[in-house]
């Protein structure tokens, strides 16, 4: 249910209400060599609120408060590790609510910003892990592994000092960490490795600090080229936070060039891009592995083409 409420010309409010209900059942009809039968059902109402305010023109702010439901998947529930078979019974669902608060305006005919500030706090979220056990220590299973506190500041610009210049800008600061009342340990392929998720310890693959950057040139909007910088601060890939085991904080520089011809039924658009000119080597993405394998690397240097037609 969404219902969006008009309190005046400058006020608005929504409001939304919904209810999921989702049934898991997995039927084995072999039962060879065992019985993969299980059935798990999960529910839950939430809801939303927000609300705007048109302060002035320059200035329009605005605030959201929500609850968030994820129940576990058919594949992460059929993972059992007390059985072979049936579903994981220790799995429940992972809720949240969170709060934002923003400003967004035209300062001038050329000048766009938005800031918000947001506060999320979970409850249950997912884990993997395995068993040391010499049978099943090469299976994946999930379990609800503490909670967390997440807050942080979104920031974006664009500016454009004359028509055929556009620049933007885009700044995320953000502060994800466990609460977690007694340490949880990461259970690891190897039983010798000790880690444990603390409370306070940073979430993994989560930077503190992300900048991205854009200038684009058009001439006679027929022709344009653009650069933009993307750079991210560094990320842990698990919830250990050990400093040696960081995935290292990167910078990579992208180009794009295109052109317009103009037909009399359509206009093609041609179009290159070029994303990491400086073939520089980075972590892309990390992930906890109870296996190690935690590092995703980056692409190096890439090329893409592109040819769009528009109608008219």
């Amino acid at each position: 249910i969404v219902d969006n409420i008009n309190l005046g010309v400058k006020w608005n409010m929504m409001l939304s209400l919904r209810y999921d209900k989702i049934n898991n059942k997995l039927s084995d009809i072999l039962k060879d060599p065992y019985d993969a039968s299980g059935e798990a059902n999960f529910s839950k109402v939430t809801s939303r609120v927000g609300i705007t305010y048109a302060l002035i023109e320059e200035a329009n702010i605005f605030a959201n408060w929500g609850q968030g439901f994820l129940p576990p998947a058919t594949e992460e529930l059929a993972q059992n590790p007390d059985n072979f078979g049936g579903f994981n019974t220790h799995l429940t669902y992972s809720s949240s609510y969170d709060f934002d608060l923003g400003c967004r305006g035209n300062l001038s005919d050329n000048v766009f910003y938005d800031i918000t500030g947001f506060y999320l706090k979970t409850e249950n979220d997912f884990d993997r892990y395995r068993i040391t056990d010499s049978l099943r220590n090469q299976e994946t299973f999930y379990r609800n592994a503490g909670s967390s506190n997440r807050f942080g500041i979104e920031f974006y610009s664009k500016y454009s000092p004359a028509n055929f210049l556009n620049l933007k800008a885009a700044y995320t600061y953000t502060h994800f960490v466990y609460t977690s009342t007694n340490p949880v340990q990461i259970l690891m392929d190897d039983p010798n490795t000790i880690k444990f998720i603390k409370d306070g310890n940073y979430l993994p693959n989560s930077p503190q600090h992300q900048l991205f950057l854009d200038i684009e040139y058009s001439y006679h909007t027929d022709f344009y080229a653009g650069l933009s910088i993307e750079t991210q601060s560094k990320t842990y890939i698990d919830g250990a936070n050990i400093e040696a085991e960081a995935a290292d904080g990167f910078t990579l520089f992208n180009a794009r060039v295109g052109y317009y011809l103009h037909l009399k039924d359509y206009d093609i658009e041609l179009s290159v891009f070029a994303k990491n000119i400086g073939d520089i080597k980075y972590v892309a993405f990390t992930e906890p592995d109870p296996g190690g394998n935690a590092y995703q690397p980056g692409s190096g240097r890439e090329f893409f083409g592109g040819i769009k037609f528009h109608f008219k």
